[in-house]
């Protein structure tokens, strides 16, 4: 399982992740997307899963999901 995260740049792909973290995972993406989609929320955000981390600019974000 990895995360992917759809920018207006391009696509982040996270390293492959063990099945039994889905769903704190799931829920861990659910909330950055809300806060990133969120109208008051305007500053970048450092998000870290493990050793593996990226910085997401509100204005590029566009979709993060969890593959198979």
């Amino acid at each position: 399982m990895k995360i992917v995260i759809q920018t207006t740049k391009g696509t982040i792909e996270s390293p492959e992740f063990p099945e039994i973290v889905r769903k704190p995972l799931k829920k861990k993406i659910d909330k950055l997307a809300d806060d990133l989609m969120g109208s008051w929320f305007n500053h970048s955000v450092y998000f870290r899963v493990d050793s593996w981390a990226c910085i997401l600019n509100k204005k590029e974000f566009m979709s993060i999901t969890l593959t198979e």
